[in-house]
């Protein structure tokens, strides 16, 4: 929570607005120590991961908080003065730059309820995918084919 001028209390939801696609542009991490990547806008919310010097980030600004929402190469807040537009000489990433984008998943402790799994499952519109994916008897592998079909689909997606 953070508090405005008059010292009533505010949600931090009211102190921006989300962000059109259209706002959305490249920026560097400029920060010689790289950028912590948060899960919230507030600077107590939980660390993520820390972005590299020279990073290039899919981002929309908030200037009422100083932070800035990304989105690549994953989602969360940084400091605005960790970060800066695209220099003249760079370029935001071209898809070929973008194709060696990797995910891990640690899917080992993850136990989905049916109900989760169902909703899941339901997210793959091609039948046939679904069926493959029920093909295994083991749930952990279930849980591997379902999940490596919502990755492609996410990846494809963007």
């Amino acid at each position: 929570k953070r508090y405005n001028n008059n010292l009533k209390r505010v949600s931090s939801s009211k102190l921006f607005s989300k962000t059109s696609m259209e706002d959305e542009e490249w920026i560097s991490i400029t920060a010689n120590k790289g950028a912590i990547v948060r899960k919230g806008i507030e600077l107590d919310s939980e660390k993520i991961d820390i972005l590299p010097y020279g990073t290039k980030c899919k981002a929309s600004y908030t200037t009422k908080m100083k932070r800035v929402q990304i989105y690549t190469p994953i989602k969360g807040w940084i400091s605005q003065k960790c970060c800066g537009p695209l220099l003249k000489n760079e370029h935001a990433p071209s898809f070929s730059e973008m194709k060696n984008l990797r995910w891990i998943i640690d899917i080992g402790d993850w136990k989905p309820s049916q109900k989760e799994f169902v909703f899941l499952l339901d997210l793959i519109p091609e039948k046939n995918e679904r069926e493959a994916v029920l093909k295994y008897t083991k749930k952990l592998d279930q849980y591997r084919a379902l999940i490596s079909r919502l990755l492609i689909r996410n990846c494809c997606s963007k």
